[in-house]
């Protein structure tokens, strides 16, 4: 009997570990797109994968190559992963991921900036390759868009003109303390 219970303890712990490096993929996914990061987006996908976003179909490195240009024109976006259901088979995996992405675009060079707002989900087809999941095709559906002016100007009352802003990779904040802390484990860093 104690045979049969470590065999489904490993097969639990296969799995909720699989899930953790999906949700990981995920989540560098937003954070690559946020910052602007052409590296860290194309690492979550495997080289043969396909993208299927808006009006783009096609391989996941076009897409890349697709997507960041045109999300260098936004003064800032940000997006929050919400439900998350993954469904592992062996060494595939199902996923769909609720996102909310906010955006703040300018329609015109002498336009002020508008508020995008989009909802969606990410259907994904995961697979572990050499040890690695990622995705291998990712359908985007979108639930929800709205296109509002900005609820608040950068430099209105609420003082956000003298805030720590987004900015692309290696230049934001969050890249900074990464070497920091990187400089501690190799013991330069004083402590």
């Amino acid at each position: 009997m104690a045979q049969a219970t470590a065999e489904i303890n490993q097969d639990v712990l296969v799995g909720l570990v699989a899930r953790d490096q999906i949700r990981t993929v995920l989540f560098q996914y937003a954070r690559g797109i946020d910052r602007r990061d052409d590296a860290l987006v194309r690492s979550c996908y495997h080289g043969d994968a396909r993208e299927e976003h808006g009006t783009f179909s096609g391989q996941a490195s076009e897409f890349v190559d697709f997507v960041m240009p045109r999300l260098r024109r936004f003064g800032v976006t940000s997006h929050c992963l919400c439900n998350m259901w993954i469904e592992v088979n062996g060494e595939v995996a199902a996923a769909e991921t609720y996102f909310i992405a906010f955006h703040l675009l300018p329609l015109a060079d002498d336009a002020s900036p508008s508020d995008l707002l989009l909802a969606g989900r990410y259907i994904d087809r995961f697979e572990k390759r050499d040890g690695n999941w990622k995705i291998a095709h990712r359908q985007l559906v979108y639930d929800y868009m709205r296109l509002a002016d900005p609820s608040e100007a950068w430099d209105g009352p609420l003082g956000f003109a003298r805030m720590k802003r987004p900015e692309a990779a290696p230049h934001d904040y969050v890249y900074r303390r990464w070497q920091e802390v990187t400089a501690a484990q190799e013991g330069t860093l004083p402590r």
